[in-house]
């Protein structure tokens, strides 16, 4: 009993409060419990200050706030976190330096996301980091390499019937083989991706490569196809 257990029944409804809050998306209650927690925490028990960097973790990876959901170093040293959990940690680390365009730190982590996934045998995040990894290569300006990732990441898709981003994948295929001047392979990823990612993206590179290789009935025929993407209408003009 004592003073130990009380703090631990107060953690305990402080952590409840906020994944049930979480779960009901009400951001504002979340934040407004986190600054308590963070005001009253110690580390004296492990398994209960983990847990809660976990659920901040989450919360923030959610809401794509890489910058505040990512934990520090020192925190996996001290705490000894698992495998899986530096898995996520280093893939969202890898996703706050891309977005915030550091390619140095971005490919640290990356290759420790890396690193951590195999280890944990976590295809799917594997797959996931594909992003990341095409990015790297395409600050560096080898975009033959961002086409070998893809390719081999849809193909790993298929092998584990990970469809989540087969799609998404295929258009940024299509989208690189049109900026290498690859304009027939570019037609054949972005066709397919274009059916079932409905993006205005795909249709403006799919019409530049059908212009490119003079099939101009092709690229007229893709801009009247519907009413929703009159924003491309005055292009029918040039073609």
């Amino acid at each position: 009993m004592g003073i130990e257990n009380t703090y631990l029944y107060l953690y305990y409804r402080l952590i409840e409060t906020c994944l049930f809050a979480r779960q009901y998306k009400n951001d504002e209650f979340v934040l407004k419990y986190f600054s308590i927690f963070d005001l009253i925490i110690d580390k004296f028990d492990k398994r209960i200050f983990e847990f809660y960097q976990i659920i901040k973790y989450t919360f923030y990876k959610e809401r794509r706030k890489f910058d505040l959901c990512a934990l520090d170093d020192e925190f996996i040293e001290s705490y000894s976190m698992d495998d899986e959990m530096k898995a996520m940690y280093y893939y969202t680390f890898s996703l706050r330096y891309m977005y915030e365009g550091n390619i140095f730190d971005e490919y640290k982590y990356l290759n420790l996301a890396k690193e951590f996934c195999k280890k944990t045998q976590n295809t799917k995040r594997l797959i996931g980091l594909t992003t990341v990894e095409c990015d790297c290569y395409e600050k560096l300006g080898d975009l033959n390499k961002v086409i070998s990732i893809l390719n081999g990441s849809l193909a790993k898709i298929e092998e584990n019937q990970f469809y989540e981003h087969k799609y998404i994948f295929m258009s940024n295929a299509g989208i690189t083989y049109c900026r290498m001047k690859n304009y027939e392979k570019a037609i054949e990823y972005l066709s397919d991706s274009f059916k079932h990612n409905d993006d205005n993206l795909d249709l403006f590179y799919l019409i530049y490569s059908y212009m490119s290789i003079g099939n101009k009935d092709k690229a007229i025929e893709l801009l009247k196809n519907d009413i929703k993407y009159k924003i491309f209408q005055v292009s029918i003009m040039i073609c």
